[in-house]
Parts: structure tokens; C-alpha cells; sequence
């Protein structure tokens, strides 16, 4: 149990590394990194079946993108989250697309 905990901390400390990297990379307008390590997230997040994470990270991360014109990196990160529906056998529910839209006017 104390191991699984101790997993669970290390990997949570990992994600919040990836993350502050991330951020500074999109400051830094180094878009192709901030898309390698939104990718990274994903994977992170779908091994760990943290869907709602995923659904969250890839939104914010395809608006991000595609909002600064990089085009490229915004349909690749759009093109995750369609597959994070099927890889959690999840329908995109007009809830659940609502919330994906809801969060762009947030």
C-alpha cells in the first residue's frame, strides 16, 4: 500500500513537472516542444485511465495551438482527443462535447 502511495506521488510530481515545462514552452512560443510535451501528458494520463485529465489537457492544448495559428500541432492534439474516446470506450456524448465547448468560454 505505502509503495502504491509513494508510485502515485512520484508520478503526480512527474505530470507537474511536464506541466511547468509545458507552460514555459507555449511562453516561449516553442509550440513544437509545448506539442511533444502535451503528447507526453497524454500518454501519461491514458495509461494512468485518467480520461477526464486527457479530455482536458488535449481541449486546452488543440485551442492553445490552433488559436497562435499552428495549425499542425493544434489538429494533431484535436485528433488525440478523438482517439481518447474510442481508447476509453467513452461516446462523445453531447454532455460530454458541451463541456469540451463550455470550457473554450471559460
Amino acid at each position: 500500500m505505502e509503495q502504491e502511495n509513494n508510485n502515485n506521488k512520484n508520478e503526480e510530481k512527474g505530470i507537474s513537472q511536464v506541466v511547468n515545462k509545458l507552460e514555459a514552452k507555449v511562453l516561449e512560443g516553442n509550440y513544437y516542444e509545448a506539442q511533444q510535451l502535451y503528447k507526453t501528458l497524454y500518454f501519461r494520463h491514458s495509461n494512468g485511465k485518467r480520461w477526464k485529465q486527457v479530455r482536458e489537457l488535449l481541449t486546452s492544448g488543440a485551442t492553445i495551438m490552433l488559436s497562435r495559428g499552428h495549425i499542425n500541432e493544434g489538429s494533431d492534439l484535436a485528433l488525440l482527443l478523438i482517439q481518447s474516446f474510442s481508447s476509453s470506450h467513452t461516446n462523445p456524448s453531447a454532455e460530454i462535447i458541451g463541456e469540451i465547448i463550455a470550457d473554450q468560454f471559460n
